[in-house]
């Protein structure tokens, strides 16, 4: 899984942990199931998945540096009580910041265990964020799609843009808030979606293409629209058609660099396509 950043964030910032910061090397050693008594029944289920050879180092704290309380071997399952933003990490599903808390206590980088899902599937540790719905919203009695609010809903307006969302972009950035979007209408959507990889804002319409999404040079109220400019291109929510097509009505994140929710008018211009969920 490859996470990119729009509007112009510089990936040289970004220190990637090694696998080996969340790995211990040992022999082999067979599946166990890693849940203590304190197990609940709420619990997100897990399959923890590493390489041969190696097991999955719990850790204290959600830190590639915290100490070692245990150590879990390949297939592993486990009950994950909450999730936590911590140090980025690649491993087994991509490159993430979230961190898994276990049920029978300490933290592991979400980048090793299988839920089934790429989004969030547990509570935030701290208590003050709970995971996003991102199954498919009814319309409103308004008749507009489930993807546009003519408001800012994004539901992490102030976390900092370091850091990963439940749909593996980078926090406020374009890319997030379109996709937190298009989550309501389309079930699972993520940046990995059936298998794909939408990256960087200007490559959205080609992965849409190659996964069988349409994508055409007309705009309609609902639809992504992708303009492939500047070093990542930019993508946003077309909320309003006007002017027979020729002009559409945004709702975005990040334009200019703000990580801000913004609405504008936009006259249509050749490095415009839009995906059509």
């Amino acid at each position: 899984m490859h996470l990119s950043r729009t509007q112009g964030r510089r990936r040289a910032l970004l220190a990637t942990t090694t696998v080996a910061a969340a790995l211990t090397l040992v022999g082999a050693a067979g599946a166990k199931t890693a849940d203590g008594p304190t197990a609940r029944a709420a619990a997100a289920p897990g399959t923890v998945k590493v390489n041969a050879g190696y097991t999955l180092a719990v850790r204290a704290t959600p830190s590639s540096s915290g100490r070692v309380v245990r150590k879990l071997a390949n297939d592993t399952k486990v009950r994950i009580v909450c999730q936590t933003q911590g140090d980025r990490v690649t491993g087994r599903f991509g490159t993430s910041t979230l961190w898994d808390k276990l049920s029978g206590g300490g933290y592991v980088s979400d980048t090793y265990v299988y839920t089934g899902s790429d989004q969030r599937v547990a509570p935030d540790c701290g208590g003050a964020t709970t995971p996003v719905n991102t199954q498919p919203s009814p319309a409103p009695s308004s008749g507009l799609p489930a993807s546009v609010k003519l408001r800012d809903d994004y539901p992490y307006p102030t976390r900092s843009w370091n850091g990963v969302d439940p749909w593996n972009f980078y926090f406020r950035e374009c890319t997030s808030f379109v996709a937190y979007r298009i989550s309501k209408v389309i079930r699972g959507f993520a940046n990995g979606y059936k298998g794909g990889r939408f990256g960087n804002a200007m490559t959205w319409d080609d992965n849409a293409r190659r996964i069988g999404m349409k994508v055409d040079r007309t705009p309609k109220v609902g639809s992504i629209m992708v303009r492939n400019s500047g070093r990542y291109g930019h993508v946003a929510i077309v909320a309003k058609v006007g002017s027979g097509g020729k002009r559409i009505f945004v709702e975005q994140y990040n334009a200019g660099g703000t990580h801000r929710y913004s609405k504008e008018w936009l006259t249509k211009t050749s490095v415009m396509t839009f995906i059509h969920p």
